[in-house]
């Protein structure tokens, strides 16, 4: 299993605070308006891969041995930068 979210935040403070439709600067995170409160621009990426087996052994007629395991590996990688 693979995932990747990105997120992009901006928020400001004061009167001249920009109205939601509009596009917000491609330099802002270089150049920051005065108003500007905090900016944070991240990238998440996940993966995620399992392993299950299970075996079962019959050691007399009425006696049966089950054996089983499962083995998980996670990957987490978040590359953000606050501006």
């Amino acid at each position: 299993l693979a995932q990747t979210s990105r997120q992009f935040v901006a928020e400001f403070e004061g009167g001249d605070t920009p109205n939601p439709n509009t596009t917000i600067a491609s330099g802002i995170e270089s150049h920051p308006p005065a108003n500007l409160a905090y900016g944070n621009d991240s990238k998440v990426d996940r993966q995620s891969y399992s392993l299950y087996g299970q075996a079962t052994w019959r050691a007399a007629d009425r006696l049966r041995l089950t054996l089983g395991g499962r083995l998980n590996a996670d990957r987490y990688t978040d590359r953000s930068f606050n501006f």
